[in-house]
């Protein structure tokens, strides 16, 4: 019986992990300003997706507060890489700004969340470069999972 349920929730968390997926969409990064303690101000011009969250947005901000334990529920397992893959993909970002070229950045479960006070501000817990179906490497935000 015992067997039956831990398998029974190992599948269940399985399911809710594929379920979650994530999508990118094409953006300019307009700035990256960096704070203390892995914070990160991050002000993006989204393209013209109608499925974009921003999709009404001119200029979109996202509030970054680095969060571990925030991907150690969405990812299930606990990795000490975290931080590090978060300062890469801050780093693609402050490069897609230096340089003025566009970049694709996405979400994994509910990777942003819509502040309450301004609906073209979002707060992130955490950014990681994931690979996409066409071999590149795109900034996506984690948030929280989703069930």
């Amino acid at each position: 019986m015992l067997r039956t349920i831990a398998t029974t929730f190992a599948l269940t968390v399985v399911a809710n992990a594929a379920c979650a997926g994530g999508t990118s969409w094409p953006v300019k990064v307009a700035s990256v300003a960096r704070g203390a303690h892995e914070t990160a101000v991050v002000v993006l011009v989204p393209g013209d997706d109608p499925e974009a969250p921003w999709s009404k947005c001119e200029r979109v901000t996202i509030r970054v507060l680095f969060d571990r334990e925030g991907w150690f529920v969405h990812t299930f397992k606990s990795d000490p890489s975290l931080l590090s893959k978060h300062r890469e993909a801050l780093l693609r970002l402050e490069s897609a700004a230096k340089e003025s070229v566009g970049v694709r950045f996405g979400q994994i479960g509910s990777g942003l969340k819509r502040s309450e006070s301004a609906s073209c501000e979002f707060f992130s817990k955490g950014f990681e470069l994931l690979e996409e179906s066409d071999g590149q490497k795109h900034v996506y935000s984690f948030f929280e999972p989703t069930s």
